[in-house]
């Protein structure tokens, strides 16, 4: 007649764990747990510009040079710059743009118009880019009275900061 041997094998069995483990087990999870779930925290705060230069009021003349002087921060990642130089009269309705970083000056009945984009990473930059206000383009002089110099940076959460002055460009 055969018997039966019953055949234990290593490993954990409810004998040999003690409270102590299930504990720092128990406690190690929940703290693996908890560190992950704050690292998306909302980004809801745009970014911030300092400018420089130029400056309200500012007055230049055609063929003058000048630097865009600005600061930008944000809590969290910048992504894009965009810099309009326009003719304050159409600024309401102008939607000039320009894709990857590419200067753009042109004319619209004797209006010099400029669209200059940046892409920014990191959470400080700055730019310090000389523009040189062109005589004419195409043959044609540059007209002379308001324009306006409008900012507008975006953070990757999709926040945006605009800033607007206005200078002003006279006779030779």
């Amino acid at each position: 007649m055969k018997t039966l041997r019953s055949v234990t094998r290593p490993g954990i069995t409810s004998q040999n764990i003690s409270p102590m483990k299930v504990l720092f087990y128990t406690v190690s999870i929940m703290i693996l747990f908890a560190s992950c779930s704050h690292d998306d925290e909302a980004d809801t705060q745009s970014p911030s510009m300092v400018m420089e230069n130029p400056r309200e009021g500012d007055i230049y003349k055609v063929g003058d040079e000048f630097h865009m002087v600005m600061n930008i921060t944000d809590n969290m990642s910048l992504m894009e710059c965009k810099v309009q130089i326009i003719p304050d009269s159409i600024a309401d309705d102008h939607k000039n743009t320009t894709a990857g970083g590419i200067y753009k000056s042109v004319m619209h009945g004797g209006a010099w118009e400029m669209t200059r984009r940046f892409e920014i990473s990191g959470t400080s930059y700055n730019i310090n880019e000389l523009i040189i206000v062109p005589d004419s383009l195409d043959d044609e002089p540059i007209a002379h009275g308001r324009y306006l110099y409008k900012v507008d940076c975006t953070d990757h959460a999709g926040n945006v900061a605009t800033r607007e002055i206005r200078f002003y460009l006279k006779d030779i």
